[in-house]
């Protein structure tokens, strides 16, 4: 079913103890099916979050409004790329989400198959055309 997402909400906390870091770009990408990380890297995105530093805000989750709305609109699939990390001189170290919640609502538009039978060339005997008299003639 296409939707469309309005919001996406994130924890990023990192227990004590744990090697990680919280991410700090995301990178969205709407109906692309054919993604690998080398070209999810160089793409341009259809949007970028940049999230806010962990220790601003420990407890809960994050809402990260997604605009312009339109490039979010009857989507049938979202791909997240994180970019990079608050863990800059590190690059070993893991990220870690603790939670991804996708808002927004759905369109009740489904994607399947269409089956369609259609002419590539007309026959006369289907096509009846109205003489001049009221009569029926064939063309």
């Amino acid at each position: 079913e296409a939707v469309t997402v309005k919001t996406i909400a994130l924890r990023t906390h990192v227990p004590d103890g744990i090697e990680g870091a919280a991410p700090r770009t995301l990178k969205l990408f709407t109906n692309r099916d054919d993604l690998d990380f080398d070209t999810a890297r160089d793409m341009e995105a259809q949007g970028t979050l940049e999230l806010v530093p962990p220790e601003h805000f420990v407890e809960g989750t994050i809402d990260y409004q997604l605009r312009p709305g339109g490039r979010f609109q009857n989507i049938s699939s979202l791909t997240i790329f994180v970019q990079d990390n608050f863990e800059f001189d590190n690059a070993d170290v893991s990220t870690l989400l603790s939670y991804v919640g996708i808002k927004g609502r759905g369109s009740g538009q489904k994607r399947m198959a269409v089956e369609t039978v259609y002419e590539t060339r007309g026959m006369k005997k289907d096509h009846k055309v109205k003489g001049e008299f009221g009569a029926q003639q064939m063309l």
